[in-house]
């Protein structure tokens, strides 16, 4: 049965928040005085994960705001002191409007100028940092600065590529993030081709994160597949999943207004059918 979490208490709760501007206020980074207990970004990924598309009204007014952040160059909450912030910015808030949509000129130029990055740091068979670094300098004109633009293994940029790296790339970038000792920044902290020991926690979910953003590229559904695995072989006899009471974290779960057994295994068999369905496609 298709389960519908958009009208949900927690969804509700999100949408009451916004401003009359399409914002949750301080978009990257919660100020102290924020007066929401999210950011932008936090409510557009709930909200993301809850159903919402960009043919919701609260996410068009949302990606209304976005465009204007673009066009602006400054966060509500004030843009950080490092050299090249203007770039993760501009990162940052393409990455989260082309998560909705492909509609924006200007999102979709910054997401084919980091393709363009990526591809320059494959062109040898594998990945070469001083490609990526030359690439870098050519498309903004200076070196990459700060751990988040030191390379391309961040959820923003690969949320962003999808569908713009030739089928070769593509594989060797999977191949390279599957292997990346510290996972996906802003995602999962571990080495992706090694699945979690335990199947129940928060770990676990994260881990599933970073399979269901690389499962979105074309290569995915091959290069995948030892993780499809491993949730199959978590999955209980009457073909449902339970991700267990301590998965709970107010962002990836709960997705149903309780948090109780059948809600937890509802929930979990959701996110995890979902994956299913989509590699499937």
């Amino acid at each position: 049965m298709t389960q519908d979490y958009k009208n949900g208490k927690w969804a509700e709760k999100i949408i009451s928040m916004q401003h009359s501007d399409g914002s949750w206020g301080c978009f990257h980074t919660l100020r102290g005085d924020s007066d929401t207990s999210m950011t932008t970004e936090m409510a557009l990924f709930r909200l993301e994960l809850l159903g919402y598309t960009a043919e919701d009204e609260c996410i068009k007014r949302a990606i209304s705001h976005m465009e204007t952040l673009l066009q602006i160059g400054k966060l509500p909450e004030g843009n950080e002191k490092f050299n090249d912030f203007e770039t993760f910015l501009r990162l940052i808030v393409a990455a989260r409007i082309c998560r909705f949509t492909d509609q924006c000129k200007v999102a979709n130029e910054i997401a084919r100028k980091w393709a363009q990055i990526v591809t320059k740091a494959f062109s040898r068979g594998t990945y070469f940092q001083i490609d990526y670094d030359e690439s870098y300098i050519q498309v903004f004109g200076r070196k990459p600065n700060g751990g988040r633009l030191a390379d391309f293994v961040n959820f923003y940029q690969l949320s962003l590529m999808l569908g713009l790296l030739d089928k070769q790339t593509e594989a060797r970038m999977l191949d390279y993030v599957l292997k990346h000792e510290n996972g996906i920044y802003y995602v999962y902290e571990n080495q992706l081709n090694i699945v979690p020991e335990k199947f129940q926690g928060k770990k676990a979910s994260r881990y599933l994160a970073a399979i269901e953003l690389l499962s979105r590229y074309q290569s995915g559904k091959e290069k995948l597949s030892f993780a499809y695995d491993w949730l199959k072989a978590n999955q209980q006899a009457d073909g449902t999943w339970n991700m267990g009471q301590t998965v709970k974290d107010g962002v990836y779960f709960p997705l149903s207004d309780c948090w109780d057994k059948a809600a937890r295994i509802t929930d979990s068999t959701y996110r995890i059918n979902k994956l299913f369905t989509y590699v499937a496609t």
